[in-house]
């Protein structure tokens, strides 16, 4: 008869079995995420976030944000790197793919506008910080026989 791992030899400190999870789990964040980012990268590039979160969250498990650690994906790395992994491959699961699935979460949950994204702001670059009067003595100067 075999049992699961128990939560010492995990390394996790056991949960209150009364809790109920608070806030939405990793599994439920990976799809929502993965479906916004299919609409926005390559096949190639939604291919590979699509296998590194799989392989690191099959590791870490389908916690909620809240019970989620940092040694959680700190010994996802470290195992990652015991099994030969160079440097850039482990940051490549951690900190390229898991941490911008994290960040989309956070800001699309803060503000979730910023999920339906439409035309770019037009008030970018040196413009956008002048005010009215300067950003029109600007244009004036950069016109064919305006000013200096």
């Amino acid at each position: 008869m075999t049992s699961a791992p128990s939560e010492a030899t995990s390394g996790r400190i056991p949960a209150q079995a009364t809790t109920p999870r608070a806030g939405p789990t990793l599994f439920e964040i990976r799809d929502e995420y993965l479906s916004d980012l299919a609409m926005r990268v390559s096949a190639k590039y939604y291919i590979g976030a699509k296998s590194r979160l799989a392989i690191m969250l099959a590791q870490i498990g389908n916690l909620s944000v809240p019970e989620l650690e940092a040694m959680d994906v700190l010994r996802f790395r470290n195992t990652l790197k015991a099994k030969g992994a160079s440097h850039a491959t482990c940051n490549s699961y951690t900190h390229h793919t898991f941490k911008a699935m994290m960040r989309w979460a956070y800001e699309a949950r803060a503000n979730p506008s910023r999920r339906f994204r439409g035309p770019a702001d037009t008030r970018t670059g040196r413009n956008a910080a002048m005010n009215p009067a300067d950003r029109a003595r600007s244009q004036a100067c950069s016109e064919p026989g305006g000013p200096g």
